[in-house]
């Protein structure tokens, strides 16, 4: 499932559009990127963006990339 699909799935059960679903993820990301403590700017700085600030694309690749090197790693461990 593409993320456009898993949009147009979540603004479908609640009555929205995939565009006000998307603003509102948007609006959020903004704020978690504006946080002024020191460590959640810390973490932000480990999301490659282009622009202004990160979009949901940059979150979603930087969240997908975090995991797939976690579950690397637990595999690793795993297999030793």
């Amino acid at each position: 499932m593409s993320i456009n699909e898993i949009i147009e799935k979540v603004a479908e059960m609640n009555n929205t559009t995939a565009e006000e679903v998307y603003a509102e993820i948007q609006m959020a990301i903004n704020a978690g990127f504006c946080n002024p403590d020191p460590q959640v700017q810390k973490e932000w700085e480990k999301v490659s963006y282009r622009g202004d600030g990160p979009t949901l694309e940059d979150v979603i690749r930087y969240a997908v990339g975090k995991l797939s090197s976690e579950e690397e790693t637990e595999s690793c461990v795993l297999m030793a």
